[in-house]
């Protein structure tokens, strides 16, 4: 009678251990956000509007900032913005290309909000333009890594992910505003993953959000396109987020 109760109890040790090491912590991959560019020291500048263009796949988005920028005085002005990684930045300054250097801030780091997350790493962008009175135009362009947030996963289960992107806003604030300014953001990211053959996963329907109301949701044959507009009163931080329908549904729940 021994035999089927140690059998019994083996079979119980083993599910339990499966079932324990099947509740491990879900993968993730950080990246800081990065920063609107900060208000030069001293000088008469209004920010009329600005447009955030924010171009994804799976693993890097391509984000385009354009301030259009008026000016009581013609004046050579030094300019800096914060970004996570040490990439290339092309910038042009009503219409001229400007040299631009980045290098680490090592006066402060990211901290997540997660206990055991480490400081992440930022990064200056510099550069100088020469504004003229009148408007002008100030236009940069990088490419911004994604955090990726393991959603679905275990060993019984596919792991499957969402990628965000964050942008902090709040450094647009310190610039003076004009009393119509307004800010439009544009997000795309591709309609299909690619699978792990190197083909298309048409499995399961993607979806995007920005996690705040007022979003514009318009889908083409190849991309889920999102458009935002906010006026004066924009949050600090910009969320945005991508992956499988049934994924997002549950982050926004949660987030909400």
């Amino acid at each position: 009678m021994l035999k089927p109760c140690i059998l019994v109890f083996a079979t119980l040790m083993a599910l339990c251990s499966l079932t324990y090491a099947n509740m491990r912590a879900p993968m993730r991959i950080d990246y800081a956000p990065s920063f609107s560019l900060n208000a030069p020291k001293a000088s008469q500048l209004i920010v009329e509007r600005e447009k955030l263009n924010i171009d994804c796949n799976y693993q890097y988005c391509d984000v385009q900032a354009v301030y259009f920028i008026h000016s009581e005085v013609s004046e050579e002005l030094a300019f800096v913005f914060v970004l996570p990684e040490n990439t290339p930045v092309e910038v042009r300054v009503t219409g001229a290309l400007r040299p631009s250097k980045v290098t680490q801030d090592k006066s402060q780091t990211w901290i997540l909000p997660e206990w055991h997350s480490r400081p992440l790493p930022l990064y200056q962008a510099a550069f100088s333009g020469s504004v003229r009175t009148g408007m002008n135009i100030i236009n940069i362009k990088y490419r911004q890594s994604l955090t990726i947030l393991e959603r679905s996963y275990g060993y019984f289960t596919a792991s499957r992910s969402i990628e965000q992107f964050t942008y902090q806003l709040g450094p647009l604030k310190e610039w003076t505003l004009a009393d119509n300014f307004s800010l439009q953001v544009t997000l795309s990211s591709l309609r299909q993953r690619p699978d792990r053959d190197g083909g298309w996963s048409l499995m399961k329907s993607r979806a995007i959000s920005c996690l705040t109301a007022g979003q514009i949701l318009e889908n083409d044959r190849d991309h889920l396109n999102l458009t935002l507009t906010f006026g004066k009163n924009f949050p600090d931080t910009l969320v945005c987020q991508a992956g499988d329908s049934d994924l997002l549904d549950s982050t926004e729940e949660s987030t909400g």
